[in-house]
């Protein structure tokens, strides 16, 4: 249900918006679970991004902007080379691309991004791939979801130019279900991060600055959550669900 309705609302937005990625990107100026982006991939680079994007990881859009691309920095290293692969993936000339006028195409995949206070977060991405006639390129534009977001997405008016939708969701700030039937804290989500790169406790605790029993207890909770009987077997697990 969650996936179909951050579909609809792309494909909505993209039709209301007429492929336009100023009009479409300033929707989710706002948002504090959606980034609204536009990708050129002769360029492989972002050249819209709206505001969200420091309400959802901390980060200023104008330096990614700027620098053109976020991959690079703020993905995390494991899903780094299929997010760029997803985001490049497009034909090689418009004589094989087929445009679709009402029912266009979403393409999504999921990664993990460190927000600006260090911890990791996990993202739908969606796109829609069109030709932007104004800069003669292929393009992507899309939505990043923050995938432990509830959305319950109304339409509440319409006008001659544009659509005003309203977007409800639970607090994303707090601890939530990740997907898989438990819940992990950002600081959770820290240590598991920081156990995949071989730490022991005593030296995350070094590392965040916390009481060593304090690490001790989020492991004891992690391996409770994972239903799992140690440290290996958390690791697997993990692993498994795409969380490390």
């Amino acid at each position: 249900m969650q996936l179909f309705l951050f579909e609809e609302l792309l494909r909505l937005l993209v039709r209301q918006c007429d492929k336009n990625p100023d009009l479409f990107v300033a929707f989710f100026n706002q948002s504090n679970f959606l980034i609204g982006y536009n990708y050129r991939c002769s360029l492989s680079a972002f050249t819209h991004v709206s505001s969200s994007f420091q309400k959802v990881l901390g980060y200023d859009q104008n330096n990614i902007l700027c620098n053109g691309n976020f991959v690079s920095n703020i993905i995390h290293p494991h899903d780094k080379l299929f997010l760029k692969e997803y985001l490049n993936n497009f034909p090689d000339s418009y004589d094989s691309f087929i445009p679709f006028s009402n029912q266009y195409i979403v393409n999504r995949t999921k990664c993990r991004a460190r927000h600006i206070r260090g911890y990791w977060k996990y993202f739908l991405i969606f796109s829609v791939n069109f030709w932007n006639s104004q800069a003669n390129t292929f393009d992507k534009i899309g939505l990043i979801a923050d995938e432990r977001a509830k959305p319950n997405l109304q339409v509440i008016s319409r006008n001659r130019d544009r659509l005003h939708i309203n977007t409800l969701i639970s607090d994303s700030n707090s601890n939530e279900s990740n997907g898989h039937g438990f819940i992990i804290s950002p600081r959770e989500s820290e240590i598991l991060e920081f156990i995949s790169d071989g730490m022991i406790a005593k030296e995350i605790a070094t590392k965040l600055n916390i009481c060593l029993s304090t690490v001790i207890t989020h492991r004891k909770n992690l391996i409770l959550k994972f239903h799992v009987h140690n440290t290996a077997e958390l690791m697997k697990k993990a692993t498994k669900l795409m969380l490390i």
